[in-house]
């Protein structure tokens, strides 16, 4: 508790103090009143319980329950009302476990059977939660606020009498105003609501805390976090980066979801949700919380007639959140640049698995299938820098003829590529290519639940770091700890780039020359040593599955580097096509040609400005 929550809590205090001290007067005098009412109160709810039905719980509605009395004043003897307990009622099928309390109507605990949390998976018993458990009665709140008879009313402060009839729960108030239905529907994780209340105009608060499942927080809390969908639109994304943050949605949302890197909770509103806040909270202190997610609501609902809503409690599977709505797999990254990747590579690893259950195996053999399907791109790149080598000794015999003009040798230079057809950026354009896909991988690896829990070789859990040895400090960027898949992906790295250090080095020494080529050849060499050792870096805190997707990548990519060279480009065949490019007349397009001309341009003016200087 920080300063101004201690100088808080003490004025709170002290306002009570004053308050009790300022009302015991008045509390006296009414104390005798009441004793005569009160007394009467108590022999009306004991012949209530005592009447109910087995099946049955009838308890009074707490904003009209009466207060404790004193049956005497002078000897300040109390008479208390009848204590109310709240009672759990349980629905459940194979894969979902719902506990209700009949105090607000509500789910207290949502289990997942499927699925154990991190601890339960390795075998530690102290903190092992099996099944999962998504949240407790304690670090949640679901409450309708409304109005009745006058009076401002919260369900969360209501017991509520339960009945149970072919797997449908229903949770009526006292005074039967109030009615919250739940009943599984055929989709194993979706919940169908009901829910009547007596005014149109109610506030809805939902707020969830939740609890840590996986092994690596950070991932967690980053990928913890809403998605909202508004009715018409598209599904839309609410993470911050902040501890404590807020938003306010404008207009009328069909659905709200409260997202976990895993799991999620969604909320189906039917549109009736209006301007809802969203709320995000978290404590770095704590280690067992990842974040909580608060929504405040208002919605519009015919009183006295039932609203249907419906709850979904369960995995970010692909397949299992498009069969509950199209637009909810969303929650899900879709890729960069609005391009599907993921689902496309999501698809792929669904089409292997069926040919083994080894996933360290499925991932070999994606990433086979990826460097083939990409091979025509590196081909295509390699071939453009073997065409700069082969032009590397007229290149050179430039750059001793007009080093020092570097205007004119660069127009000698455009005049020489566009002779022998080669396209000085072609050995890039590839690379750049791969970028989307690159970052598609990365999204899919991260963020899919068919990694979770699934052990290979040393790694216990391809969908976080495998951590081969536990560090008593923390290293920047990397964490406490040393992956070793991050430690090959290195060497495989190091390997790779000296591998392909001759194919770059092509493009590299086919450009201008001189000292910017000299640097430039000097910052290749600083990156093929910086690289290796600062990515692993990076990657230590990564899942295994994506940083040994990186191994297999190196280790492919080394040898059809080796394959491309040795057995597949021919620099005498490369020759002979340059040397029949230079004899045909080419026309020149017109991105060319405009360069030619600016190129031009700058000569005449360069030209001018020595003139006038004579």
């Amino acid at each position: 508790m920080d300063k101004n929550s201690r100088i808080g809590f003490l004025l709170m205090g002290l306002l009570m103090i004053a308050f009790v001290f300022l009302n015991g007067r008045e509390q006296a005098k009414k104390l005798a009143e009441q004793e005569e009412l009160a007394q009467i109160e108590e022999a009306r709810i004991q012949d209530s319980l005592n009447n109910l039905p087995a099946d049955t719980i009838q308890i009074a509605d707490v904003n009209s329950a009466t207060p404790l009395t004193t049956a005497d004043p002078d000897s300040a003897q109390v008479t208390a009302a009848p204590e109310v307990v709240a009672e759990n009622y349980v629905l459940e099928n194979e894969s979902l476990k719902l506990t209700f309390s009949t105090k607000g109507g509500r789910i207290v605990k949502a289990e997942l059977k499927d699925y154990d949390n991190y601890p339960a998976f390795i075998g530690d018993t102290a903190a092992a939660v099996s099944p999962i458990q998504l949240y407790d009665a304690e670090k949640s709140r679901f409450n309708w606020e409304y109005n009745h008879e006058g009076q401002t009313l919260n369900t969360e402060a209501q017991y509520f009498n339960a009945t149970e009839s072919n797997g449908t729960l229903t949770f009526t108030s006292a005074d039967g105003s109030v009615q919250q239905v739940y009943s599984f529907t055929d989709n194993p994780y979706l919940v169908d609501y009901q829910l009547t209340l007596p005014d149109n105009s109610t506030e809805l608060t939902w707020e969830t805390t939740f609890l840590k499942q996986e092994k690596d927080m950070r991932s967690e809390r980053e990928f913890t976090g809403f998605n909202y969908k508004k009715v018409d639109n598209k599904l839309k994304k609410y993470r911050p980066q902040k501890k404590d943050a807020d938003k306010t949605i404008e207009g009328n949302v069909a659905y709200v979801v409260q997202r976990q890197r895993f799991f999620n909770q969604t909320l189906f509103s039917d549109g009736i949700f209006q301007n809802p806040n969203l709320d995000t909270q978290y404590d770095d202190k704590r280690d067992d919380e990842i974040r909580t997610l608060t929504m405040e609501t208002s919605a519009q609902v015919k009183a006295g007639q039932p609203t249907d809503l419906q709850i979904f409690i369960g995995p970010n599977d692909r397949k299992l959140l498009k069969s509950v709505d199209k637009d909810l797999v969303n929650i899900l990254p879709k890729g960069v640049l609005g391009i599907p990747l993921v689902k496309w590579i999501a698809g792929l690893f669904n089409n292997l698995k069926g040919l083994s259950s080894n996933y360290g195996l499925i991932i070999l053999l994606m990433t086979i299938l990826i460097k083939l399907a990409l091979s025509p791109l590196t081909y295509r790149s390699y071939l453009s820098q073997a065409k700069m080598q082969v032009l590397k000794p007229e290149l050179e015999e430039m750059r001793k003829k007009f080093g020092k003009d570097q205007q004119r040798m660069s127009q000698e230079q455009m005049k020489l590529y566009s002779k022998a057809g080669v396209n000085p950026l072609g050995g890039c354009i590839p690379s750049l290519l791969q970028i989307p896909i690159f970052f598609s991988l990365y999204y899919f690896f991260r963020s899919s639940i068919y990694f979770r829990q699934k052990p290979f070789l040393w790694a216990e859990d391809l969908s976080t770091y495998d951590a081969v040895i536990n560090l008593p400090f923390s290293l920047p960027l990397a964490g406490s700890h040393i992956s070793l898949f991050a430690v090959l992906y290195g060497f495989a790295l190091f390997i790779s780039m000296r591998t392909t250090q001759g194919m770059n080095g092509m493009a590299m020494s086919g450009g201008a020359g001189g000292p910017g080529a000299d640097m430039m050849k000097t910052q290749m060499k600083i990156m093929q040593i910086g690289m290796p050792i600062f990515l692993p870096f990076i990657f230590n805190a990564f899942p295994a599955a994506l940083t040994f997707y990186y191994v297999c990548y190196n280790i492919i990519n080394t040898i059809q580097t080796i394959v491309i060279k040795k057995f597949i480009i021919n620099e005498d065949k490369i020759k002979a096509q340059i040397q029949e490019n230079k004899k045909k007349e080419k026309k020149k397009g017109k991105f060319a040609q405009r360069i030619e001309a600016a190129m031009r341009e700058a000569e005449r003016q360069k030209n001018e400005g020595k003139g006038k200087s004579l």
